[in-house]
């Protein structure tokens, strides 16, 4: 008899108030309320300065991890994303946060990697020096063919945030130049009515093992 799923709550307003590794935020949260100690919770598109309802997705002995459900007072250093792919696409963490904001906890990062985990005395860390182009400055990308939806149209574009197999299409990315958009647009529209030996040219299934079209490399 299979173990039946513990359900995990739904913590509402909860705050944010720090930036971890991988484009993740962070709060640290009281878990039981017998418990004196707090737990940190990761939660991914977050910004310190967010009061949120977060929906726990996993839940281990000193952490757990969740996903936003409700934005209760959003945090005053937010930005509107430039590309409307931000949040389904797995390409970008950060979009929600303005560039100087992403490069202050950035560097708080390394900072507290060497300070506080490595035990290195560092002298005064200058600031990280910014990009001049913050915007369309990828001059390589790699996409993968695949499918949005199960058995739906090809598709041409980066891996949908979480999975391993769903492929969304990116045709507005703002990381790469409007050549390679085109490029990608165009090659996208070009296998879909593509035949071969009179068939429809599919791509790789990883699972099946069949198919042809894999990635598409761009520089």
């Amino acid at each position: 008899m299979a173990r039946k799923k513990k359900e995990l709550p739904l913590l509402q307003g909860v705050e944010i108030t720090g930036i971890a590794a991988e484009g993740r935020a962070l709060a640290r949260i009281q878990w039981r309320p017998e418990d004196e100690s707090r737990i940190v919770l990761f939660v991914p598109y977050a910004s310190v300065g967010d009061v949120a309802d977060i929906q726990v997705d996993r839940k281990k002995h000193s952490f757990a991890e969740g996903h936003i459900v409700r934005l209760v007072k959003p945090s005053s250093a937010r930005v509107e994303p430039r590309c409307g792919h931000f949040g389904l696409c797995g390409g970008c963490k950060w979009q929600h946060l303005p560039y100087d904001e992403q490069l202050r906890w950035k560097q708080q990062q390394v900072v507290d990697a060497l300070e506080r985990i490595a035990k290195v005395e560092l002298p005064e860390v200058s600031p990280i020096i910014g990009s001049r182009q913050i915007w369309e400055y990828r001059n390589k990308m790699e996409f993968s063919f695949g499918d949005e939806v199960k058995d739906g149209p090809l598709t041409l574009g980066l891996h949908k945030r979480g999975s391993f197999y769903d492929i969304v299409s990116v045709p507005d990315c703002q990381i790469i130049d409007e050549d390679l958009r085109k490029v990608l647009k165009t090659t996208q529209d070009f296998f879909r009515n593509a035949k071969l030996g009179g068939k429809s040219i599919d791509f790789y299934h990883k699972m099946r093992h069949e198919g042809v079209l894999r990635h598409l490399l761009v520089r």
